[in-house]
């Protein structure tokens, strides 16, 4: 899902760092979730859905977002959005934690690109 996830950013907008945050946040966020959570979190698990997660690996998966999405803002000049810090690297960390089979490749950045397009 994530080759089809790129094409549907690509075309949600133009903006080359909106772009890369979106894109970003499933290739940086959602591999370090994963390798932190593997690792680490076999004392944290959580069940969503059926299926396993962990705390670590969740807490990893916000800190990413959260610096991905703090470049975005110093790289994007975009003054007076800074509560999008706040709210946003946690929303994207619980869609991670609902996607189901790969879903969360297609939900998490195509909400990013949203979000900032909105800006």
């Amino acid at each position: 899902m994530f080759a089809a996830t790129i094409g549907l950013v690509a075309i949600i907008t133009h903006d080359r760092l909106i772009f890369a945050a979106a894109i970003l946040e499933m290739g940086i966020a959602d591999g370090m979730a994963a390798v932190v959570g593997t690792y680490y979190g076999k004392r944290t698990v959580y069940k969503v859905f059926g299926r396993q997660k962990s705390l670590i690996g969740s807490a990893a998966f916000y800190l990413c977002s959260l610096l991905i999405l703090l470049w975005y803002l110093l790289a994007s000049h975009t003054s007076g959005n800074w509560s999008v810090l706040i709210w946003l690297p946690l929303v994207a960390t619980g869609l991670e934690a609902i996607g189901l089979d790969g879903t969360d490749n297609l939900i998490v950045p195509v909400f990013v690109a949203i979000i900032l397009n909105r800006l």
